[in-house]
């Protein structure tokens, strides 16, 4: 699973990179904590500097201002996820966005900011390819704060269809594209998953995207209690089986004690392993006068989540390192058989992690990697953990068993 942190602005409102809290000033932090990945807004403040089209005059200073911020984060090992939101191109407002709407407009959804939101990202797409890792499209487009579709970063479902398509069309590097952090919550009326947004999204996109999906993974923010965790990833899940990227998540810090926000954060990361996310990225790396989410207080001072989050990032790397071990294990006992290492990404591999995480086969290793040969005759490698014998086999129907029976 990919650990992630965010941070603060990559610019503020007047272009600058080097304030206090920006992600310059945190990457370092941020690699301390083990998260591989940072995820940053590829525009920064909302005004003119940040418009990579229509102020034309300024984007040689703005780019160059964000190529340190990338390099920074580059430098430091970080791989990056691109946020393209309302600061890619300043020129508009939640108006011009959902512009031609089908539900309030009475249009098809396709509207000029969508399309110079493609310009922007043709150029973006290329000149970063290679050094931005993975691409986000739009911030809670779901999220309203006065009534529906009015306030917060809300863009109309038919519109956010057309927006995953210009952006797809103009894309130029290979990164994976996720399709907008869509906001889950939960309030006196029950859940609120997310997945009625991405249902209608989807639904209008059948339309216009030609049979195929115009994103490689679901984007979510979970803002909830971690008892309403699973169910909130399973409904998101659901709408189109492509795995998730938990793009925000995190407690305030009151309402919840530290001790709360740590253990919370430990019980959501073991949840996010055996359910198959992809990616998530804790929200966020130190407190602020007015958002209390951080790993570290107000004062940069470590609260009990810091060492939390640190834990799992260790975990996700030991369940890694013995997957890997088992599969250059079968390349030495069998180098005729074309062994290849399979993907973390894989059913196969999820079934085995949750296992791992369940105790199944958590613990260390009481034997060496010994070969063995099934029923059949064919060969293959086993290893004990304690009461539990993991077996592996060269051909391509591998299957693992333990005093539990068939893992998979």
């Amino acid at each position: 699973m990919i650990f992630g942190l965010n941070t603060g602005w990559s610019m503020d409102a007047n272009g600058n990179i080097n304030f206090p809290g920006s992600v310059l000033n945190t990457v370092q932090q941020i690699k301390s904590t083990g998260a591989g990945w940072i995820r940053l807004s590829v525009g920064g403040g909302w005004n003119k500097y940040a418009d990579w089209v229509t102020q034309a005059a300024d984007n040689t200073t703005r780019l160059h201002q964000m190529d340190q911020v990338v390099s920074a984060a580059n430098s430091a090992g970080l791989k990056i996820l691109g946020l393209l939101d309302g600061g890619t191109v300043t020129c508009c407002n939640q108006a011009q966005w959902s512009a031609n709407s089908v539900e309030a407009g009475g249009g098809n959804g396709d509207n000029p900011f969508i399309d110079l939101m493609g310009q922007a990202f043709s150029m973006l797409s290329q000149h970063y390819a290679g050094q931005i890792d993975a691409w986000e499209v739009w911030n809670e487009p779901n999220a309203w704060t006065t009534s529906y579709g009015v306030g917060g970063t809300f863009i109309y479902p038919s519109n956010f269809a057309w927006l995953l398509k210009r952006i797809k069309d103009n894309q130029h590097d290979k990164a994976p594209l996720i399709s907008g952090g869509i906001f889950a919550f939960q309030d006196s009326n029950g859940l609120h998953s997310g997945n009625d947004y991405l249902m209608a999204t989807v639904s209008f996109g059948q339309g216009i995207w030609g049979g195929s999906l115009p994103f490689d993974y679901v984007g979510q923010h979970l803002y909830m209690p971690i008892t309403a965790y699973q169910q909130a990833i399973d409904q998101m899940a659901a709408v189109t089986g492509l795995p998730l990227w938990i793009t925000e998540w995190g407690w305030q810090t009151p309402p919840a004690s530290y001790t709360q926000q740590a253990t919370w954060l430990g019980a959501a990361n073991n949840l996010f392993f055996r359910s198959g996310v992809a990616a998530a990225f804790w929200f966020k790396l130190q407190d602020d006068s007015t958002m209390h989410y951080g790993l570290y207080d107000i004062n940069n001072v470590p609260k009990p989540a810091r060492p939390t989050y640190s834990e799992g990032v260790f975990m996700d790397t030991a369940i890694q390192l013995r997957w890997n071990s088992y599969f250059l294990q079968l390349q030495r006992l069998f180098p005729t058989a074309n062994v290849q290492l399979a993907r973390t990404d894989t059913g196969m591999y999820n079934a085995w992690s949750n296992a791992m995480l369940n105790g199944k086969q958590l613990g260390p290793a009481t034997s060496y990697e010994y070969p063995i040969t099934d029923w059949s005759g064919n060969p293959g490698v086993a290893q004990d953990f304690g009461s539990c014998r993991v077996e592996w086999y060269s051909s391509t129907n591998n299957h693992a068993y333990g005093p539990y029976g068939q893992i998979w």
